[in-house]
């Protein structure tokens, strides 16, 4: 009865239907993106919500989208995994969150999703291609965010890392004293290989450099030998590992790259230089792309976003 009543309101406030009202909220497809976006604005100002457990009961979802994540600390997965709740709260869904100590999506997380009896699943390892597999037998929608991998079923949406490199290189370049160039990346992680890549390829082409790669997790070792070796250009595979060289070489006259962008919307000891892209339209992106297949729509789609320099004081 509450529920209906606040459906009333709604259509009462905003001259449309119960009937309109009621599909707006569930995102179907008769209904104008504008009409959809008048009816949730107002849905939130007199603190509607939708009962999930009828809906659920009367079309079979939960409008539950799981998100399968295997770093909480990380500022980045922090940054997106919010804007991600808010939006879908937006969208009038809920999110919830599994976590994993592995380092790819198995098909016993795609289990697990299903077993919660959700929707839709954004994942930000690399599902094994048995865990796609598995999703796309049981038609549940599967989007990958922040890797890339080309496969039949899977939506995936990402920073254009190569581009990203190719930034790093051009920013360094010019601010290089030396012209030794040093990568510091993750092997573990897809994106850091596009991002080197695109790196040294730049570095190629815009002269002489002296190019040196190594592992993020041997940084606190190699670092200091590259700094009295006169490194003084650092592209590194995220925000953190830009952080621990400007804490190492805060004596050096280094240039650092991050990538990012974490410490504009975290706390961190240095305001690093870094690559970034729109996060907030990557984040819309998704879950629209994961509501359209919730839908019914069955196109895979790809999406790389555009990178940019986002010029810290460091």
């Amino acid at each position: 009865m509450k529920n209906e009543v606040g459906l009333k309101q709604i259509a009462l406030e905003l001259n449309l239907s119960i009937t309109a009202v009621s599909r707006a909220l569930r995102d179907c497809s008769d209904i104008s993106e504008k009409t959809k976006q008048k009816v949730r604005k107002k849905a939130i100002e007199i603190g509607y919500q939708p009962n999930f457990m009828a809906s659920s009961l009367r079309t079979g979802k939960t409008n539950v989208i799981g998100i399968i994540v295997d770093s909480l600390c990380s500022p980045y997965f922090s940054f997106i995994i919010e804007n991600i709740i808010n939006y879908c709260k937006e969208r009038n869904y809920t999110t919830l969150i599994i976590p994993t100590n592995k380092m790819e999506a198995y098909k016993d997380d795609i289990k697990e999703c299903l077993k919660l009896r959700l929707d839709a699943i954004l994942t930000f390892l690399i599902p094994t291609k048995e865990a796609l597999e598995f999703a796309n037998l049981n038609k549940i929608p599967i989007l990958l965010f922040g890797r890339y991998l080309n496969e039949d079923g899977l939506n995936v949406v990402c920073t254009d890392d190569y581009t990203g490199g190719t930034l790093a290189a051009k920013y360094l370049y010019k601010t290089s004293h030396t012209g030794k160039f040093c990568y510091i990346g993750n092997k573990n992680i897809e994106c850091s290989e596009r991002r080197k890549n695109g790196f040294f390829d730049m570095l190629s082409k815009l002269g002489p450099a002296e190019k040196t790669y190594i592992e993020g997790e041997d940084i606190e070792n190699i670092l200091p030998n590259l700094l009295t070796n006169d490194y003084d250009a650092f592209f590194c595979f995220d925000d953190i590992l830009a952080v621990k060289v400007c804490l190492k070489g805060r004596v050096n006259n280094i240039s650092v790259v991050g990538f990012n962008g974490s410490s504009r919307y975290s706390e961190t000891a240095f305001d690093i230089t870094s690559v970034e892209s729109d996060y907030q339209e990557m984040v819309e992106f998704a879950i629209d792309t994961l509501i359209e297949g919730i839908n019914g729509n069955k196109e895979t789609k790809i999406k790389l976003f555009p990178t940019r320099i986002y010029f810290g004081e460091s």
